[in-house]
């Protein structure tokens, strides 16, 4: 049987209705393939890794390990020192340039600890006023012999050993651990405050690199950086200051969340200007305290430590006493890669 056949009219109208559908069909496929690939960020521009960094920012370091779920903030307990507010990480906020700084900086104390032992021009054992920390939640002394040097990394060395120097064996101290200064070789009131570290990362001990005022007056006291071994992705950073005017000792402090701070070196920084501090971790802004935060009260020229240090009980909540998971070696000390310091040219 021959095919139907339709009338030509109909073939015109069929035609017609198809055609401008066909033409956008075509259209869509034409544009599809005119359109160039999108280009990747440049090193400068806004994409992942640039945003917030100033131009003459170095490279970040290397990526730590994934960092674990955030761990439920206990609360504090009577007499216990204030757990500072936890803070989420501030992103690619302003940036600081680590290891480096910009114009308008001049650096005026650099150790890089690549001799064969500690600089006695720029160091001293202990915290500067002696080996021992007389606070009750304290279980170590400072032992000189607890500081070593190799390869160009400085490490601040805890022990479950009783100390055995002159200077501690007067107290009650159960444990050894380490600290430097710089009283009398080195202080600097305002300026910018560096030091790469490694924290340590076992229960019942701390990682600690703060300011203290050269004539020996507490408070202030800037803390750049605390970590506990047991909480090792939270850093604290505070400011301690005598307010007359309120309750006299007072605290204010933050504290963020990070990669397990214990497993790589991390550049801590802060910016001690008149009437704000400002917090830094591997460039980032972590904190920024103002005068009535307790900024305005920082003054006076301020030496350098770097300490580790074992807690007892006495402190519960902030930093638990050692355990049976307490390690003892590298992972309950404190490393340090370089310290710098640098201040504002006038």
């Amino acid at each position: 049987m021959p095919p139907p056949r339709f009338p030509r009219t109909v073939l015109i109208l069929l035609l017609a209705l198809a055609l401008p559908g066909l033409a956008f069909v075509w259209q869509q496929r034409r544009t599809a393939v005119e359109v160039p690939a999108a280009r990747p960020p440049s090193a400068g521009g806004d994409g992942a890794g640039g945003a917030g960094q100033s131009p003459a920012s170095p490279p970040a370091p290397g990526k730590g390990p994934a960092s674990r779920p955030p761990a439920e903030e206990p609360a504090n307990g009577p007499g216990e020192r204030p757990a500072f507010p936890l803070a989420a990480p501030p992103g690619m906020g302003p940036a600081a340039p680590y290891g480096f700084r910009p114009g308008g900086w001049i650096n005026t104390f650099t150790d890089t600890f690549s001799g064969e032992r500690l600089d006695p021009q720029k160091w001293s054992a202990g915290f500067g006023w002696g080996p021992y920390d007389a606070n009750a939640w304290v279980a170590s002394c400072a032992e000189p012999a607890a500081v070593g040097l190799s390869g160009g990394t400085l490490t601040l060395n805890t022990s479950p050993d009783r100390p055995r120097s002159p200077e501690c064996l007067g107290g009650n101290k159960s444990h050894t651990s380490a600290a430097i200064n710089t009283k009398g070789k080195f202080s600097q009131e305002y300026g910018f405050f560096e030091a790469r570290l490694r924290m340590p990362g076992r229960r019942g001990v701390l990682g600690a690199w703060w300011l203290h005022r050269a004539d020996g007056a507490w408070p202030p006291e800037i803390d750049i950086a605390e970590v506990l071994g047991s909480r090792p992705r939270e850093h604290e950073m505070a400011l301690h200051f005598d307010d007359p005017g309120r309750r006299g000792n007072e605290s204010t402090g933050r504290r963020t969340l990070s990669a397990d701070l214990s497993l790589d070196f991390h550049v801590y920084g802060v910016d001690w200007q008149p009437g704000e501090v400002v917090f830094y971790r591997d460039g980032k802004v972590q904190a920024r305290l103002s005068g009535a935060e307790g900024a305005a009260y920082q003054r006076g020229p301020s030496y350098l430590i770097i300490n580790s240090m074992v807690c007892t009980s006495a402190s519960r909540y902030w930093c638990e006493s050692p355990d049976s998971s307490t390690l003892w070696g590298p992972e309950t000390a404190v490393q340090v890669d370089w310290v710098r310091v640098w201040r504002r040219e006038r």
